[in-house]
């Protein structure tokens, strides 16, 4: 199992097991998360090779898209209104 572990401002997050991606999200009490996955699993054996840059990059990049998409639904609910 690979472990990585990152400070962080979030201050709650739960483990998330899920057989179909098994991937575990813990927060440690100096308020970093550690990330845990089967290292042997098709879809999160994608991590082994990830440094933490990736996972900044990569959590960066999710955070946009999410940003991108409430301004869009946002947008597009007041074109409604």
């Amino acid at each position: 199992m690979s472990l990585m572990s990152t400070p962080t401002k979030f201050q709650s997050m739960n483990k998330f097991p899920d057989p179909n991606f098994p991937l575990i999200v813990t927060e440690e009490e100096d308020g970093s998360f550690t990330l845990e996955w089967d290292d042997l699993h098709p879809i999160t054996s994608v991590f082994n090779n990830y440094t933490e840059q990736d996972f900044i990059d990569m959590l960066t990049a999710g955070a946009i898209d999410t940003l991108q998409d409430n301004e869009e639904l946002d947008a597009s609910k007041q074109v409604e209104d």
